[in-house]
């Protein structure tokens, strides 16, 4: 009898921490796709994607709605391709580690012809990035009246096949 309340009170105390333990976030991450909705696979969920804002500018030059380089002589090329004829020296070339790569974008302005973009988020899907980003004023850009700007981030990982920008 006491040795079947043994067993009894660790399989419950087991099952307790176990619930607890998978419904807490901390369990793996099988755990988590379980938690998920049943109706979608694990191939269809979007992953956020962890970038570096490099460097910001605008330009005359239009490079599309974004361009890859993901190495050194791709880099180098989109550095000359952006440089400002007005100056000499272009800016500082960033080093690419292994598995890292560049995404510049140069969305089409819709709201604030003279404004600057800000990224909120990049997401990984089966097809690709899916790079999220607002329009936002500039005091300096109206002033100034300088428009097509152009964000260089960087990110580790495999390079995406496509990518597709979604105004917020």
């Amino acid at each position: 009898m006491r040795f079947t309340r043994f067993i009894v009170r660790n399989a419950l105390i087991l099952f307790f921490l176990s619930f607890t333990y998978l419904f807490a976030g901390c369990g793996t991450q099988s755990a988590r796709t379980f938690m998920n909705d049943k109706n979608t696979s694990e191939s269809d969920q979007k992953t956020s994607v962890a970038f570096e804002e490099v460097r910001r500018l605008t330009t005359e030059v239009m490079i599309g709605t974004y361009r890859i380089a993901e190495n050194l002589e791709k880099t180098t090329k989109l550095y000359g391709l952006l440089q400002d004829k007005k100056f000499k020296r272009s800016a500082p070339i960033p080093i690419l580690e292994d598995g890292e790569y560049l995404l510049a974008i140069q969305p089409k302005m819709k709201n604030e012809v003279y404004g600057d973009i800000e990224i909120s988020k990049i997401v990984r899907s089966k097809t690709g990035f899916q790079v999220f980003y607002r329009e936002v004023k500039n005091s300096q850009y109206a002033e100034e009246k300088l428009k097509n700007p152009v964000i260089i981030v960087k990110i580790k990982g495999a390079v995406p096949a496509k990518v597709d920008l979604i105004r917020i």
